[in-house]
């Protein structure tokens, strides 16, 4: 046989061995991410611990619950002791001393959607889809944010267990937390997320 066909014919294999897997890449992250919708859809009951690091580097750490009904407590460390609450598709905080709880616009930001019962991929536009390993990484924002108010969430692949995430708010400021020592409880007291005295 001719090398320069011989080369032809590798080259052939090879072209066709990359398409294939690349269409099974894609039906395996198509897949995995359904699983993370429901993942997410049903994660309530839990604790664990997160370290958080500004878009200046400082590093705070804390604890977090996740409620029966989808409502997400951070609670800081000292000197912090900042709690901040999402809940009803709002975002409630309250820094150190302060008695009542403030809250803030919440207008496209992804946040909300997935901490809700009503979380639907189909009302975010999913990008930067990325599965190394055994962990896979996406951002998630809506039309209304295409630069801004982007979240990147990091799951373990292919059974989704959420490990980090990383938020670029209205300011363009990146905020990563990572998540820790993740347990489940039959059932977390409903005063961790209330929001009035």
């Amino acid at each position: 046989m001719a090398p320069k066909i011989r080369i032809i014919i590798i080259f052939l294999i090879f072209f066709a061995f990359e398409t294939s897997k690349s269409e099974i890449t894609k039906d395996f992250r198509d897949e995995w991410l359904i699983n993370v919708e429901q993942y997410l859809s049903e994660l309530s009951t839990i604790n664990g611990s997160f370290t958080q690091i500004n878009n200046n580097g400082n590093i705070s750490k804390g604890k977090f619950w996740i409620g029966n009904n989808q409502e997400l407590r951070f609670e800081y460390l000292p000197p912090s002791e900042t709690i901040i609450i999402i809940k009803n598709k709002k975002i409630f905080f309250k820094e150190n001393k302060a008695e009542e709880f403030a809250s803030y616009s919440t207008n496209g930001n992804p946040l909300v959607g997935i901490f809700s019962d009503e979380i639907q991929f189909e009302q975010f536009l999913i990008k930067n889809l990325e599965i190394k390993g055994s962990i896979g990484t996406f951002s998630l924002n809506t039309e209304k944010s295409l630069s801004r108010n982007i979240l990147f969430l990091t799951l373990d692949y292919p059974d989704p267990k959420l490990r980090q995430w990383r938020f670029i708010d209205e300011q363009k400021k990146e905020t990563t937390i990572f998540f820790s020592n993740i347990d489940t409880q039959e059932k977390i007291k409903e005063n961790l997320f209330e929001t009035r005295r």
